[in-house]
C-alpha cells in the first residue's frame, strides 16, 4: 500500500512557472495568488511568468489553489524517475539528508545536460 503523499511544509521548490491548458487557466484564473509580469498563450497553452519564478497559483502557505485542477506535470512530480522530489521519494517516504544532497546532485546533473543537448540543437 502507498503512504499518502506528505510535502515538507512550506516547501514549494516544485511549483515553479510552468504551462496551463488555456481551459484550466481560464477556469482558475480568479484563483491566482501572485503577480503574473508577462503571459503568452501558445498552442492552447498559458504559460504565466512571476517575478519569483513560483507558480500562480502557489498560496502563501505552499499550498495549491487550484489542486483537484492542477497540471499533469504537478500531478506527477515525484512519482516518475524524470520528476524527481529530492525531499520526499515516490512511495511518499521523506529522504534522509544524504540521500536528499545525492538527488540534488543528481537532478543537476540530468538538468545540466539537458541544457547542454538544448544548446547544441540551437547550434545545428
Amino acid at each position: 500500500m502507498v503512504k499518502e503523499w506528505v510535502c515538507r511544509k512550506s516547501c514549494n521548490e516544485c511549483c515553479g512557472n510552468i504551462a496551463f491548458p488555456k481551459a484550466v487557466f481560464e477556469k482558475n484564473r480568479g484563483k491566482i495568488q501572485r503577480p503574473i509580469f508577462e503571459e503568452l498563450e501558445l498552442d492552447g497553452e498559458i504559460y504565466p511568468a512571476t517575478n519569483d519564478g513560483v507558480c500562480v497559483f502557489n498560496k502563501a502557505d505552499c499550498r495549491c489553489a487550484i489542486y483537484p485542477d492542477r497540471p499533469e506535470v504537478c500531478r506527477l512530480y515525484g512519482t516518475i524517475p524524470d520528476l524527481k522530489c529530492p525531499y520526499v521519494d515516490p512511495r511518499g517516504v521523506a529522504r534522509t539528508p544524504a540521500k536528499v544532497r545525492r538527488t540534488q546532485r543528481e537532478i543537476n546533473k540530468r538538468v545540466t545536460a539537458q541544457i547542454k543537448q538544448i544548446e547544441k540543437m540551437r547550434v545545428d
